[in-house]
């Protein structure tokens, strides 16, 4: 699997023997998204390639798009499963607590963390 939107997608997809598939934004993907709407609750698209899917993820940033579209790819044409079951689990992934983690306190603004790697406690 490569990511085609990837700045060295051509030099890797020339040194790779056997099977390839390729994910992204790119109208050339494989597995690629289509109209992709971003929000602070998450990510809506559809993913053409294998099976159409569409659907909210309660990812947020354009990586969450490729990491969905990766681990779609990965899970259909490596382990064979239904697209909608693949697109049920990705929307059930609450995300990498520090990874682009919205913060809601009932703010009336979006606050987001992005690799938090340590914690400090208070008190």
């Amino acid at each position: 699997m490569l990511n085609r939107d990837d700045s060295s997608y051509e030099y890797l997809s020339q040194h790779i023997s056997g099977p390839q598939i390729s994910y992204g934004l790119e109208a050339t993907a494989d597995i690629r998204a289509q109209a992709v709407e971003y929000s602070p609750q998450g990510l809506h698209f559809k993913a053409v390639g294998d099976g159409f899917v569409s659907g909210h993820k309660p990812l947020v940033g354009t990586f969450n798009v490729s990491n969905c579209l990766a681990a779609l790819a990965a899970a259909s044409r490596g382990l064979g499963l239904d697209a909608e079951a693949i697109a049920d689990g990705i929307a059930a992934m609450p995300g990498i607590p520090g990874r682009m983690e919205r913060v809601d306190l009932g703010q009336p603004f979006t606050a987001i963390v992005d690799f938090a790697h340590t914690q400090t406690h208070c008190g």
